[in-house]
């Protein structure tokens, strides 16, 4: 049937023949609307509802598809929200982090944790050059060779990551 507008008059006069009637089937076909639609309009109202996300409403969304690795349907399917919200609010929140003075740098990964008599001085990263093997599966591939040197005294591990401890990727 396709999407077409209809005023908040005619959608009343939909609904007040569909309870005359008690035939949604027939109404819909004569106004040459989807019945879903009428169904959504008797259970929801005329006037659809705007909602009002929060900046912790957002957040939280965000930190769920960060922490359960989601993609942005997913994650929007999980709060009711659509995709391309999700997307929109991530990258609202990085905007966010840069203007606070942190430094974002997607598409690297650690290689190296640097230390100076016993404490942290830095950390070594190396470029990703995929995230995902051939299958789809997640599976990051690096270039060692391609590094950046991060000068800091603290380094936090995120959420989503483990550490195989004995290698020399930790010095600590």
């Amino acid at each position: 049937m396709g999407y077409k507008k209809i005023s908040k008059a005619l959608k009343k006069k939909i609904l007040k023949e569909v309870e005359e009637t008690k035939e949604v089937t027939s109404v819909a076909k004569k106004y040459g609307v989807d019945p879903s639609s009428i169904f959504k309009w008797k259970k929801y109202g005329i006037e659809p509802k705007r909602r009002e996300y929060t900046r912790e409403f957002r957040k939280q969304v965000i930190k769920e598809k960060v922490v359960k690795k989601l993609h942005v349907q997913e994650c929007g399917a999980i709060y009711g929200v659509p995709g391309y919200l999700v997307r929109f609010w991530e990258d609202e929140l990085v905007e966010e982090v840069k203007e606070e003075g942190a430094a974002v740098h997607c598409g690297w990964g650690p290689k190296e944790i640097l230390t100076e008599n016993g404490k942290v001085r830095g950390i070594v990263l190396k470029k990703c050059v995929s995230v995902k093997d051939e299958t789809g599966r997640f599976n990051p591939q690096f270039d060692e060779n391609e590094t950046m040197t991060v000068e800091c005294e603290h380094v936090y591990l995120s959420i989503g990551q483990s550490i195989l401890w004995g290698l020399s990727l930790i010095h600590i």
